[in-house]
């Protein structure tokens, strides 16, 4: 695809439901044994938001998956980083 440079990161953005097409590109770049560095930005108002978290776990395992949970509300307790995820790409 036009602008598809495996030696360049592949930044991934996704909040509530959005997760679902970045879920399928990780699983496909998982599938094809990809080498590529991935960002995943996963925002969430709550830490509940932040579903299926055994997902995460293993993409990290078997990608170079870097992963940035954030939050927008955070309760109490809540020791990352509190930003929306387009704000966070782009301070990065």
């Amino acid at each position: 695809a036009p602008g598809d440079d495996p030696d360049r990161p592949l930044i991934l953005l996704a909040t509530g439901t959005g997760f679902a097409p970045v879920a399928s590109i990780l699983e496909e770049a998982v599938r094809r044994r990809s080498r590529r560095e991935l960002i995943l930005y996963r925002g969430g108002r709550t830490p509940e938001d932040h579903y299926l978290p055994e997902l995460i776990a293993r993409w990290t395992r078997r990608l170079r998956l870097r992963h940035v949970p954030l939050l927008s509300r955070p309760a109490p307790g809540w020791d990352g980083r509190i930003a929306r995820v387009q704000h966070a790409a782009i301070e990065d």
